[in-house]
């Protein structure tokens, strides 16, 4: 599921609990073919752990300088057909200065069934909450440019929903449908005190503003697979993303503002991966994709990477 903002077009780690990661990859180079017209430079693929053996459990308690405490919980396993993990956290502190503080609290989960003909079902779900204190303040009406804000804060809430069906039913060929769901708001306060009014911080920083995100998608890939040299891949996808930001400046009383926008697309993609000898990989695609904001396009890529195992060398083309 993509994460990153639709109306900010960024992703911020910072906001991302490290709860139920199982890994992370990272996919160098355009990956449009697959990923979409916003995946230019690469991919970075964070996977969620999904349970497995007996029933398991952990709990864990930290505390650190600055008021810094960290709980934490997990517990996962499978029994029969069904697997399940989850996981939660809450960490806060009060950080060096005044106003400095922060806090995030964070569930995630995967819940899935194995189904007949080699198949599985899953669905996961994430829950972040982040808040955090901004103490410094950034001002062109006083001296010097950076001064100590006691007031200004931020919020942030992501929910994550994704539902996968994968079947391989037979050896050559496997089908992945993908359903997800992403909700992100972010809040900003920054109050005008008279504070501000004696240390003449008059600037448009003193505002309060509201973002609201949204994405859903649909995809379905079909695989053909050639022995373990070749893999054809055809796909379909769907997305809307939708924005709304509400802006409210405090120096006036009718400076406020408010705008929104909803963008859908949809795409028809098919890419071909070769392997030859376990050390020459090609692979080349092409997407045909409609905003119906911006209009169509038609992306092509290829790729190639050789390994020279000897020496524990790769070479990489896109």
């Amino acid at each position: 599921m993509r994460v990153k903002s639709p109306t900010g077009g960024g992703f911020d780690f910072s906001e991302l609990s490290i709860d139920q990661i199982e890994r992370i990859e990272v996919v160098r180079g355009p990956q449009s073919t697959i990923y979409g017209a916003d995946a230019i430079g690469g991919v970075v693929h964070i996977i969620t752990k999904r349970g497995q053996g007996p029933f398991s459990a952990a709990l864990s308690s930290e505390a650190g300088n600055y008021d810094t405490l960290r709980e934490r919980f997990s517990f996962g396993g499978s029994s029969g057909v069904f697997d399940y993990a989850a996981s939660g956290s809450w960490l806060e502190s009060n950080g060096q200065f005044r106003n400095d503080g922060s806090e995030q609290r964070a569930v995630t989960g995967r819940f899935g069934v194995t189904l007949p003909a080699n198949g599985h079902v899953s669905v996961s779900a994430r829950y972040n909450r982040t808040k955090t204190d901004l103490p410094v303040d950034t001002t062109i009406a006083t001296s010097p440019f950076f001064t100590l804000d006691p007031d200004t804060r931020q919020q942030t809430e992501t929910t994550i929903l994704s539902l996968q069906w994968n079947q391989k039913p037979v050896s050559w060929y496997e089908l992945n449908v993908r359903f997800g769901q992403f909700w992100r708001h972010l809040g900003f306060q920054d109050l005008f005190t008279p504070a501000d009014v004696a240390a003449g911080n008059f600037d448009a920083f003193d505002s309060h503003s509201h973002i609201t995100d949204e994405r859903r998608e649909v995809e379905l890939i079909n695989s053909f697979h050639t022995g373990k040299w070749n893999t054809l891949s055809i796909g379909l996808e769907h997305r809307r993303e939708a924005g709304q930001e509400l802006f409210t400046g405090l120096l006036a009383a009718d400076d406020r503002t408010a705008s929104s926008k909803k963008i859908d697309v949809g795409s028809i993609f098919v890419q071909d991966e070769l392997r030859l000898f376990d050390r020459i990989f090609l692979s080349g695609g092409r997407r045909e994709e409609d905003n119906n904001a911006f209009g169509s396009a038609t992306t092509h890529r290829a790729g190639a990477v050789v390994l020279v195992r000897e020496t524990g060398t790769k070479v990489r083309g896109t």
